[in-house]
């Protein structure tokens, strides 16, 4: 983004979306305040992380390795000033991270938009949750998916995230839950086009695609279109489908496997 700011001033976009899948969703909010330096005069930058809830409880040394000071990736040195409440976050609670990163750039930046997506029992993420609690012992890898305990915590962990950054950020922060355990929508036309919620507060059916054109077209946060939206656990968040063969299809069809 420096490159292309240095080589082609003539670019002055008017919208930004930061936005990446699985992993990526991380990348992109901890670049976020990065893009608004290079770009502050766009009209609007909005932020979408998409299959990144941020499960962190109980994986302080997975955490610690990845952020923590020093850290494989040296993230310490590279975060943005926006968001120096960080490394000390590391440190003392690192599953809050994603809710400190969130709530640090809605506060900073309140005329931008931030939104998540993710199913109720994302197979991929409850599954690098087991790899994270078990990262010394390889041959547990997995077998949390085997456990409905296991994923049910996954599912309460999540929504207390997502139910935190709600009530933190009213004003410009939305949560889309999808039922089922695949992972990501954006690599997937018929989730991103065909999905629907109903909405808990009117009563109206609303398509993730119309929810997304809520939050990177209208200039307002009223839109009737973004608003948070979920399933509801133990009733249509497809728990029937929980199965081994079930999970095995969302983890295939994320890797692309037959």
């Amino acid at each position: 983004m420096t490159w292309l700011k240095d080589n082609h001033p003539e670019i002055e976009p008017d919208s930004i979306l930061a936005t990446g899948s699985s992993a990526g969703s991380y990348g992109a909010a901890l670049n976020f305040p990065w893009l608004k330096k290079i770009y502050p005069d766009a009209d609007k930058t909005l932020l979408f992380g998409d299959g990144g809830a941020g499960v962190f409880v109980g994986a302080n040394g997975f955490v610690n390795a990845v952020f923590g000071t020093p850290s494989n990736w040296a993230i310490h040195d590279n975060l943005h000033p926006v968001l120096s409440a960080l490394p000390a976050q590391f440190v003392n609670q690192p599953a809050k991270i994603l809710p400190v990163t969130y709530k640090q750039l809605g506060t900073a930046y309140p005329k931008s938009k931030f939104a998540q997506y993710t199913t109720a029992y994302d197979a991929v993420q409850t599954f690098f949750w087991d790899i994270m609690l078990n990262s010394d012992s390889p041959w547990l890898w997995g077998a949390g998916l085997g456990n409905p305990l296991f994923i049910s915590q996954w599912n309460g962990e999540m929504n207390a995230i997502t139910g935190e950054l709600t009530a933190s950020l009213p004003k410009n922060y939305r949560a889309y839950i999808g039922p089922g355990c695949n992972h990501t929508v954006l690599r997937f036309n018929d989730d991103f086009y065909n999905s629907t919620l109903k909405s808990s507060s009117t009563g109206q059916t609303i398509s993730f695609v119309n929810w997304f054109k809520a939050l990177t077209q209208a200039t307002n946060t009223a839109n009737t279109s973004w608003q948070n939206l979920s399933c509801t656990p133990g009733v249509d968040c497809g728990e029937a489908n929980l199965t081994p063969q079930g999970i095995t299809a969302c983890l295939s069809r994320t890797f692309n496997t037959p």
